[in-house]
């Protein structure tokens, strides 16, 4: 954890995981749930 690029980033991963976990357990369908992650990690890519 010495070597992390920086507390902001990582915080901002760790967040955006929780709220794509989040979204698909709250969700019924798994065809949803996986477009919800697909165009999280893409918003997520386009973040850094």
């Amino acid at each position: 954890m010495t070597t992390a690029p920086s507390p902001d980033k990582f915080t901002r991963i760790v967040t955006t995981l929780r709220c794509v976990r989040a979204l698909i357990s709250s969700k019924k369908s798994i065809a949803q749930g996986r477009l919800t992650m697909l165009s999280s990690v893409i918003l997520f890519i386009k973040n850094f």
